[in-house]
């Protein structure tokens, strides 16, 4: 039986709890990131094409990142601020700090 991309991770994800944590908190960034992307473009006034063409994306390959923001790079999001006009820093507080 040939296991799919998507079951590899599952499985990956049963093997590793810390990893499982990580992936399912990331969903939850992931909404607020796209909420996020979407408010500064709309407050720029930035079209899902101009961007698209500053990434030498298409424009449905820009709009399939926003929508599954699991699929985007770290470089793709600083590269999406960027063109916004934002600066983006990554600040790291330890699993177990509830502060």
């Amino acid at each position: 039986m040939k296991c799919n991309f998507m079951e590899q991770i599952e499985e990956e994800i049963k093997k590793d709890p810390i990893l499982g944590k990580l992936v399912y908190k990331e969903e939850f960034m992931g909404n607020d990131i796209t909420e996020l992307i979407l408010e500064k473009m709309e407050e720029k006034g930035v079209s899902a094409l101009e961007i698209s063409k500053e990434l030498n994306m298409t424009d449905k390959e820009y709009l399939r990142l926003i929508r599954h923001p699991e699929l985007m790079l770290l470089s793709s999001l600083l590269n999406i601020f960027y063109l916004l006009g934002y600066d983006m820093g990554l600040v790291l507080t330890p699993l177990n700090d509830k502060g």
